[in-house]
Order: structure tokens, then C-alpha cells, then sequence
């Protein structure tokens, strides 16, 4: 990182020297002494801890006070992908694949479905896919220089039973969506008045918090905080049947 300041130059002369300090998020990096300009420092860290705001704070050592304070850069997350679909393939049928960006959204993206056995799946280029057969596929998303892969497994269901009810006087909303934290259920129905029960499961169908029982309210948080990134499914039960369902993507 370089920082470009104008030393004093008083009468043509000055024999000042400045503090420069570096900063991410308010935590002070590096400090130095310099008497020209520029200042550079080169901070070295793991990637996943690079992103944050960076600025620094210039401090005149001949006269008190005199402090200056650069424009904040940012440096953003960098981008990943995850595969967002159903658990389960069950009976004939096909089931969609969608290419889902964490962090930012890249331009100029272009994907690749593959299975396990490098067999390519659907047609070029194409962010989602359409699938006959349980299994794994893996999606490549290219963007610029940078390639990163996800995978997402189809498990084949035997179906012997449901009890699975849609009620077509029931909704109910979840934000935000995709969320990094506290999700928040609102649930809206005449009809049904609870209690009601909220199941949170993963890509693979099992259940990632504990159930949330809901007696007397139709408002509800789920701390998804500490979860990690992914696809998650969320289930809405009243008197043992599901009436809804949801996708959440956790960032």
C-alpha cells in the first residue's frame, strides 16, 4: 500500500518528520517514521483475512494537532460459489441446479456441470442445470482470471408415504435472505393459529439447530450466525404436517 502527502515546505525549508500509520477496521497495522513522501507499506496476511477497510492516519511530529486522515479503501470479500437444490430426487422426474455467489456477484462469469467421472452435464455455459439421476455434480464458475468448484449431492428417495399438507391460506417470510446472522420468520395465516414448528436441515437433510416451537406468536429468529456457508432448508409444521417450506442461503 502507498500513501502520497505533502511535507511542509515553509519558507523552503523543513526538517520535519511524520508518523504514518496503517490501519484495518480501526486495528493499527504498522507505524513509521518518514520525512518524503510517499509512504509505503506491504501487509501480508491469509487470504480469508484481507478483506476490511483500510486507511492511515499521518501526524506531523513538529506541530501538535496537525493530523491528517486518509479515504478508506476497502477490500471486499473475494467471491465463491455454492450449488443450490433440492436434497432429494425422488420418483421420475428432474430437479434444477442454480449456480449461487457468496460475497459479490462477478461479471463475465462463464460454468461448467460435470460429474464425478468428468462426464459434462447440460448445455455450455449455462449458470443452471437441469438433472434426470441422483448423484453428484460439480459446477466450475470462471470469472476473469479466478476458477472456483462446488459440489452438490442428489440423494435418490423411496417414497412410501407423506403427510405433507399445503395450506393455500398460509404464507410466511424469512429475511433477510441470504442472510450472515439472525433470520427473521414471520408467518401469516387466518386459518392455522399454532403452535407451530420450525425444522432448519443442511444440503444432506439433517438438522442443523434446534427446533423452534412457536405457541402463542407467528414471529420467530433462527441464529444462523454461527453456521457455516451453504444451502439450507427450512420446514414449517403444524400438528405433525408440513405446510411450508424455504430456502435459505447463508453467507
Amino acid at each position: 500500500m502507498t500513501v502520497h502527502f505533502a511535507p511542509c515546505t515553509a519558507g523552503g525549508f523543513c526538517t520535519c518528520d511524520y508518523t504514518v500509520e496503517w490501519y484495518k477496521d480501526t486495528t493499527l497495522l504498522h507505524s513509521a517514521t518518514y520525512n518524503s513522501s510517499p509512504a509505503i507499506y506491504t501487509h501480508a496476511d491469509v487470504p480469508d483475512k484481507m478483506p476490511g477497510n483500510y486507511y492511515v492516519i499521518i501526524k506531523d511530529n513538529c506541530c501538535d494537532g496537525q493530523v491528517v486522515k486518509s479515504v478508506v479503501v476497502n477490500v471486499p470479500k473475494p467471491w465463491d460459489v455454492l450449488v443450490a437444490g433440492p436434497c432429494f430426487l425422488c420418483g421420475p422426474g428432474q430437479s434444477q441446479l442454480e449456480v449461487v455467489f457468496l460475497n459479490q456477484q462477478p461479471s463475465g462469469c462463464t460454468y461448467q456441470w460435470t460429474t464425478p467421472d468428468g462426464n459434462i452435464v447440460g448445455s455450455a455455459n449455462g449458470a443452471t442445470v437441469i438433472v434426470d439421476k441422483a448423484g453428484t455434480y460439480t459446477i466450475e464458475a470462471t470469472c476473469g482470471p479466478c476458477s472456483k468448484q462446488a459440489d452438490i449431492t442428489l440423494i435418490q428417495c423411496i417414497i412410501v408415504a407423506t403427510n405433507e399438507v399445503w395450506s393455500p391460506n398460509l404464507d410466511w417470510t424469512l429475511s433477510p435472505n441470504p442472510t450472515d446472522g439472525d433470520l427473521k420468520i414471520e408467518i401469516f395465516s387466518k386459518e392455522l393459529t399454532g403452535p407451530f414448528e420450525i425444522r432448519a436441515m443442511n444440503a444432506l437433510g439433517n438438522e442443523v439447530l434446534p427446533r423452534k416451537l412457536l405457541t402463542g406468536t407467528k414471529e420467530a429468529m433462527m441464529e444462523m450466525e454461527k453456521l457455516p456457508s451453504g444451502i439450507y432448508y427450512l420446514s414449517l409444521h403444524y400438528e405433525s404436517v408440513i405446510v411450508a417450506r424455504a430456502k435459505i442461503v447463508k453467507q
